[in-house]
């Protein structure tokens, strides 16, 4: 019962903001008073900082705006979300390319060096691959599993 009261209070929360989106405002102020939609939207970042106790989600705000925003705010409501090091994005977005070019491709490790344009480690992202590429098959046979 918890549960559909809290899916009841997300899909009232979507429908709220739903009718606030920029478009909507937008449309609301005219194309003439978008001065006004900027101070809205300010408004908004700063109460987000008064009502916060680090300055991450005003930034975040700023960054993704008012829509994007939101539809974070609804998927994660009440949860603590940790994001990754550069480092360790840099990591996967490095492994993403090693496992496309080595295992989708059929690239040997001499050509996706050449193909990439920082080293890499080999034996780093040789056992990365492996190890992304077991999760991967892991995932397609229990997907094919729940069909059968």
């Amino acid at each position: 019962m918890a549960k559909a009261k809290n899916l009841d209070s997300k899909k009232a929360m979507e429908d709220f903001f739903g009718t606030f989106n920029s478009a909507k405002l937008s449309e609301m102020f005219g194309k003439k008073e978008t001065s006004a939609l900027n101070i809205i939207l300010s408004a908004m970042s700063l109460a987000l900082y008064n009502g916060s106790k680090n300055n991450d989600l005003p930034e975040l705000y700023n960054l993704v705006g008012a829509e994007t925003f939101v539809k974070i705010a609804t998927l994660f409501e009440n949860r603590k979300v940790e994001f990754p090091t550069v480092e360790k994005i840099r990591d996967y977005m490095v492994l993403s390319l090693c496992y496309y070019y080595k295992e989708i491709k059929g690239l040997d490790w001499n050509e996706i060096e050449d193909i990439l344009p920082i080293p890499i480690n080999r034996i780093k992202y040789g056992m990365l691959v492996k190890n992304l590429n077991t999760f991967v098959r892991s995932k397609i046979e229990e997907t094919l599993s729940q069909i059968d």
